[in-house]
């Protein structure tokens, strides 16, 4: 004869196993919570241990590198939208008959102007690009650095927490790279002298354009600036060759003297000021 089962036996006998699993899970929760403690704790002061102060700065370098990544590809999608000089290939007109000779070496001009557009287009958007992000980079840098200042001058630097210090150096050091780059390698002036070098090439593009469309030239007369006046092919190629010699620049410069500076704004982080009585 069999016996029914009693469900109040059965809840007491779950219950024991519930509570067991609830506290392995509290012990297990605390393991955990030692451990992570431990690695930003000290002994006494609960400054930062070597593993954390490692974390620390891997975690601002990913940071940086991040935000470099994320700014480099917004730039060059902006870049792209703004600048697209790519024009269709037209026909001379009917009434413009220059020698084979004279064709092919406009269209060769033509050629080369395109190709010195892409060039220094290329150029301008890499140096605007690399100062946008060196800006950008210094001024966020320079904004958590003076945060961690504000703090650190607050307790001063001997009782300040050691990751906050850790910040500083990761943040004031990016402050310092960032912002010396654009003067080193002059990523202003060059991204401004290939922005004028695209656009004359871009005028002398539309010169050579409106001339195989038209046959003629406007502005050779100086008396009479505005009328048009027929121009033969070949004074028109040596015109676009003087041109094209004039424009044929390469406008990449850089300043190394920029770096001698870097070695008095470390000496600035690294040795605290003596206080003024």
């Amino acid at each position: 004869m069999t016996l029914a089962k009693n469900p109040e036996n059965s809840d007491s006998e779950k219950t024991p196993i519930r509570q067991n699993e609830i506290e392995n899970l509290s012990q297990n929760k605390n393991k955990l919570h030692k451990f992570c403690w431990n690695i930003f704790k000290g002994r006494r002061n609960q400054q930062p241990t070597i593993l954390g102060h490692f974390l620390i700065t891997s975690g601002l370098l990913i940071l940086i590198g991040a935000g470099y990544c994320f700014l480099d590809r917004y730039a060059v999608k902006n870049a792209n939208k703004w600048i697209d000089s790519r024009v269709e290939s037209m026909p001379p007109a009917q009434n413009f008959k220059p020698t084979a000779a004279e064709k092919a070496r406009l269209i060769e001009q033509l050629n080369q102007i395109e190709s010195r557009i892409q060039r220094y287009s290329a150029m301008m958007v890499f140096f605007y690009k690399h100062y946008y992000i060196s800006i950008s980079l210094t001024s966020a840098s320079a904004l958590v650095a003076g945060i961690c200042l504000f703090f650190i001058s607050k307790v001063g630097w001997k009782k300040a927490n050691n990751s906050l210090i850790n910040a500083f150096v990761v943040t004031s050091s990016a402050v310092i790279f960032f912002g010396d780059l654009p003067g080193i390698f002059k990523q202003n002036e060059t991204s401004e002298a290939s922005r004028d070098l695209y656009l004359q090439h871009i005028s002398l593009r539309n010169e050579v354009r409106s001339y195989l469309a038209t046959g003629g030239t406007i502005g050779g007369n100086s008396e009479q600036p505005d009328a048009f006046n027929v121009t033969e092919a070949n004074r028109f190629i040596h015109y676009v060759d003087k041109k094209m010699a004039e424009l044929n620049k390469i406008p990449i410069g850089f300043d190394a003297t920029r770096i001698t500076g870097v070695e008095d704004r470390v000496e600035k982080l690294t040795v605290p000021e003596k206080p003024t009585n």
